[in-house]
């Protein structure tokens, strides 16, 4: 498996920050016909990719408004979407029925900051749930969500 792609959508107060984070062997994005350095001259994101950092994107603004809404006080939050691939499906090197066997788990990791009740904790897991994208990754059985209080 190559660890594909890991996203971190962060936020804090009045900033907000979404940052694509290619992960692999030194520094590197790789898949079975081609390797990149990020920042080269082939340097792009990924649908993956671009589907992970929609994930975190879409679960820290959900969990954003819910603690808005139930009076939540949220110094700092920490989203990271993360997924194992391994790309011979795509790039023709295994079949399609090979998903199955080469994609196990997406996972979600949620890092909020502050001084949490039971029922606050609570509230900011439901907020993940809220998220549209998500209940859409949920429904492939796929998905894994962590959440840890600082």
């Amino acid at each position: 498996m190559t660890d594909f792609g890991r996203y971190r959508r962060k936020w804090g107060g009045s900033h907000r920050e979404a940052h694509p984070r290619l992960l692999g062997s030194n520094g590197l994005l790789e898949g079975s016909r081609r390797r990149h350095r990020c920042g080269g001259a082939d340097d792009r994101i990924e649908p993956i990719e671009a589907a992970l950092l929609g994930l975190s994107s879409c679960v820290t603004e959900a969990i954003v408004l819910n603690c808005a809404r139930t009076g939540v006080k949220l110094d700092e939050l920490e989203v990271k979407a993360h997924a194992d691939v391994d790309p011979g499906p795509i790039t023709g090197a295994k079949e399609p029925s090979d998903w199955d066997n080469t994609l196990k788990q997406i996972t979600v990791d949620v890092t909020a900051h502050g001084d949490f009740s039971g029922d606050e904790r609570k509230n900011i897991e439901s907020g993940a749930k809220r998220s549209p994208v998500h209940y859409m990754f949920s429904k492939t059985g796929l998905l894994k969500t962590i959440f840890h209080y600082k």
